[in-house]
């Protein structure tokens, strides 16, 4: 299954043109793809793993691993009795990623997941941090998510929590996102975040 769904990669990567080819990226998610993949057959998925696997991704520019990665992210929320709301967020993304690709098999595997999770994608779907957000922001579409906890008033630690991801992971996301934004402290993130127009339920209340 793994192996028809990632067939198509080559062709429908789509590099940034500020990361080469032979750059450190792109090696560095496909060692940590391998690592998620390796929870998964052996049969104790780790959402944290296929996360980290999905943000690797993103940074190396290649939206349809990153898509694949974030379905089994959700697939690993679920099948551990995690958190709906994260399961939600990480497969939406990877829907959307899908749809902007044209990548049907991926697609399908994806709203077979929703509906047998009884997730309904499009009544979710317009709380998601859209892309102009993000662009405008200069953030990652994981990193609107995370700010719109921010401005929730949420602590690293219920971040951590609503998108099943580790605590250390949710203060390293909360860091970039105040460097990237140009203030001290998560107040004033939250500002920002307000003033973008994400309301606070869009990345764990949906």
């Amino acid at each position: 299954e793994a192996g028809r769904l990632l067939a198509g990669r080559a062709a429908l990567m789509r590099p940034d043109p500020f990361v080469g080819a032979g750059s450190l990226p792109e090696p560095l998610a496909v060692a940590a793809q391998a690592r998620a993949e390796r929870t998964r057959v052996s049969g104790s998925p780790d959402p944290q793993a296929w996360a980290e696997a999905a943000a690797a991704w993103a940074l190396a520019g290649h939206p349809y691993p990153e898509a694949y990665a974030a379905w089994r992210e959700a697939e690993a929320v679920f099948a551990l009795g995690g958190s709906s709301d994260a399961a939600v967020v990480s497969l939406r993304r990877a829907r959307s990623l899908a749809r902007q690709l044209g990548a049907e098999p991926l697609l399908e595997e994806i709203r077979l997941l929703a509906r047998w999770q009884r997730v309904d994608l499009d009544r979710a779907e317009p709380a998601a941090p859209t892309p102009d957000v993000a662009a405008h922001l200069g953030l990652t579409p994981r990193e609107v998510e995370v700010l719109a906890l921010v401005a929730a008033g949420r602590t690293n630690a219920q971040i951590a929590e609503a998108m099943f991801i580790s605590a250390k992971t949710a203060s390293v996301h909360v860091s970039n996102i105040l460097r990237k934004l140009g203030v001290a402290r998560r107040e004033e993130a939250a500002r920002i975040g307000h003033h973008a127009g994400l309301a606070p339920q869009q990345a764990g209340d949906a």
